[in-house]
C-alpha cells in the first residue's frame, strides 16, 4: 500500500514588530511543521531513505549593493555553525552543508535547500517583495523639546520550508520525498546592510583592545574555515556579550533635525543596519525556532526557563537572539535550550518515519 501526503507550513516570521507579554521563554515549531529544516535535513540525509542527494544546499545570493560576497557568505556559515553547534551536532554534521554563492537562488527546487537573499528585488520576482517597506522619521519640536519616532519597518523574514512524501501504508514509513518547498531568508532591500566587521568599526562601546581582538579574529575567518573556526569565533562574540550598534541613519536625522531650527520633519531614509544579528535570528527561524517573547501560535512547543529574562530601565527584557530585544550577535542560553528541545522533537519524530 502506498500514500502520498503533503507536510509542513510555509511560515513567514517577521524580525522587527511589537512585542507582546509572555511567561515563556523559548518557543519553536512542532517537529512536523518544520520537517526539512536544517534538523530534519540532518535526519534525511543519515537515513537510508532512497534520496538522490547528499548534501544540504544552503544558496547564498551574492550581489548585494552594501555587503561584499565574501562577508555575506562567511556570516551565513557563521549563523549556521552556531545553531548546529548549539543543537549539539558537530563537524560531521557540518559536513553535511553546502554553502554556495549563486546569482540565483530558486524556491521549489527538488533537493534538501535552503536560500538567503538580501535586497530583495522586485526584477527577480521574489516573493517577498511586498513585505517590506521603507523607513521614516517623524519629528516635533515644541518649545524647547525635541521629539522623533521612527515607522515599523520588516527587517527580514524567516521560514522553514515544505515537503511532500509518499509512505508506506502498512509501517508508515516514508518511501520517497517530493514537492521541495526550500527554507528561507531574506532581508529588506530599505536597509544598508554592513558586515561585523564594519560594526565593530562603528562601535564606539569597544575598548580599542577588545577592537583590535574582534577584528583581528573576524579577518581569519573566510567562507573556507573549518567548523570549529565559526564555533570559536562566535564564543567569543557571547564572552564579549556583543550586540549590533543602533541605525546611525536614524540618530543622524535626529541630530541634525535638533540643529536645523524646524519645527517638523517628515522623511523617508535608508536603515543601516549590521547584517548579523538579523541573520542569526531568521536562520533561527530556518531551523525551526519561534519569537521567544510572544504567546505561542497553534502548532508550537513553548517552555519557560528561569532566570532568562531580566529588567533593564525598569522593563522586563528577553536575554534571547529569538525575542525583540537587544540585538544579540551569538545566541543565549534560552536559544541554546531552545533548539535542543527543537532537535529531540524533531529526532523523535523523523524516527518513527524514515527507514
Amino acid at each position: 500500500m502506498k500514500c502520498t501526503y503533503v507536510l509542513g507550513i510555509s511560515l513567514c516570521l517577521v524580525a522587527c514588530a511589537e512585542s507582546s507579554n509572555s511567561n515563556l521563554d523559548y518557543v519553536h515549531s512542532k517537529a512536523e511543521n518544520a520537517t526539512i529544516s536544517p534538523l530534519g535535513g540532518i535526519q534525511i540525509l543519515r537515513s537510508s531513505l532512497d534520496f538522490k542527494f547528499d548534501s544540504y544546499d544552503v544558496c547564498v545570493r551574492k550581489g548585494s549593493k552594501t555587503i561584499s560576497d565574501s562577508s555575506l557568505l562567511k556570516e551565513t556559515k557563521l549563523a549556521y555553525a552556531a545553531w548546529i553547534h548549539a543543537a549539539g551536532y558537530g563537524e560531521e554534521e557540518w559536513e553535511l552543508f553546502n554553502f554556495q554563492l549563486k546569482s540565483e537562488c530558486k524556491d521549489n527546487q527538488d533537493h534538501l535547500a535552503s536560500v538567503v537573499i538580501l535586497d530583495v528585488d522586485k526584477d527577480t520576482n521574489d516573493s517577498q517583495y511586498d513585505r517590506y517597506s521603507s523607513f521614516s522619521i517623524n519629528c516635533e519640536r515644541s518649545g524647547y523639546s525635541y521629539s522623533c519616532g521612527g515607522s515599523s519597518a520588516t527587517l527580514g523574514l524567516g521560514r522553514w520550508g515544505n515537503i511532500g512524501y509518499s509512505y508506506d501504508g502498512r509501517s508508515g514509513k516514508w518511501t520517497d520525498l517530493y514537492s521541495f518547498s526550500q527554507v528561507r531568508a531574506s532581508f529588506s532591500q530599505y536597509v544598508d546592510w554592513h558586515s561585523l566587521k564594519e560594526d565593530f568599526k562603528r562601535n564606539k562601546e569597544l575598548s580599542s583592545s577588545d577592537r583590535n581582538e574582534l577584528l583581528s579574529a573576524y579577518d581569519r575567518l573566510s567562507g573556507n574555515s573549518q567548523f570549529m573556526e565559526f564555533v570559536e569565533f562566535s564564543d567569543l562574540l557571547a564572552e564579549k556579550d556583543m550586540k549590533s550598534i543602533d541605525d546611525e541613519k536614524f540618530s543622524k536625522l535626529f541630530k541634525d533635525f535638533q540643529k536645523s531650527g524646524k519645527n517638523s520633519l517628515n522623511k523617508d531614509f535608508r536603515s543601516e543596519q549590521a547584517l548579523y544579528h538579523v541573520l542569526l535570528h531568521e536562520v533561527g527561524h530556518n531551523f525551526g525556532m519561534r519569537h521567544s517573547h510572544q504567546q505561542a501560535p497553534d502548532g508550537s512547543i513553548a517552555v519557560e526557563t528561569e532566570g532568562l529574562r531580566i529588567k533593564k530601565d525598569g522593563r522586563e527584557e528577553f536575554v534571547s537572539t529569538m525575542a525583540y530585544s537587544d540585538d544579540y550577535l551569538y545566541l543565549t542560553k534560552d536559544d541554546k535550550l531552545g533548539i535542543q528541545s527543537m532537535r529531540r522533537e524533531t529526532e523523535n519524530y523523523l524516527k518513527k518515519r524514515l527507514p
